[in-house]
């Protein structure tokens, strides 16, 4: 598939995601990447301004999402420094299909991520646990926390039900016959709940993958 391909299919995915969440705003994204190209050609005033303000994001993005023993304050610093350096070096890969900021936020998970990894496999032996609801299913330390990672950050397209739900079964893997227990509803009610919170995701997911 060539580029122009590529972007089309971007585009085409990405109008469907803003018809079904209208707080997507288009001209915002390409209004960083006339900024973005513009410091490229030496206006550099104007994108100091959107670094900054995507610094700012990004740092509070990184300390939310590093909060457990794994890292120290040293550790945080050294992934923000890492992002901040990447978003500059390689700002030639934003093409606007999201926010500057939201970009640089991409980053700085994948740093975070990578650290994850080296940490576990340098600190102590990676071990092995059954997923409770799909024994089929073997997680590792990495894999559940980047799962986690991921639905957590995804959370945020969904209504205060579909995050309780996917909270409940992705986070806490709660059985969905306890819930329904504790909702006083069916239990076929919740899987369906459940089902379409996950289908929202995966849409969303579709899009970002694009």
């Amino acid at each position: 598939m060539t580029k122009d391909e590529k972007d089309i299919k971007r585009k085409e995915r990405l109008d469907e995601l803003m018809a079904k969440y209208p707080s997507i705003d288009r001209k915002k994204h390409l209004e960083d990447l006339h900024i973005c190209k513009n410091y490229m050609s030496g206006d550099t005033d104007t994108f100091m301004k959107l670094y900054e303000y995507s610094c700012r994001k990004t740092r509070r993005y990184v300390y939310r999402n590093s909060g457990n023993k794994l890292f120290n304050l040293q550790d945080k610093e050294d992934i923000m420094a890492e992002t901040e350096s990447i978003a500059i070096m390689k700002i030639h890969m934003f093409h606007g299909w999201s926010r500057y900021s939201t970009w640089m936020m991409g980053i700085a998970r994948n740093r975070i991520l990578t650290f994850v990894k080296k940490k576990l496999s340098t600190d102590k032996p990676i071990e092995y646990t059954e997923n409770i609801h799909n024994p089929e299913i073997i997680n590792t330390p990495i894999a559940l926390w980047e799962s986690n990672q991921y639905v957590s950050e995804l959370l945020g397209g969904l209504s205060i039900e579909e995050q309780s739900i996917v909270t409940d079964v992705v986070f806490d893997q709660r059985s969905f016959k306890s819930i329904a227990s504790e909702n006083n509803v069916a239990t076929s009610i919740v899987i369906v709940q459940y089902e379409k919170a996950i289908e929202k995701l995966r849409e969303i997911v579709q899009a970002e993958k694009s």
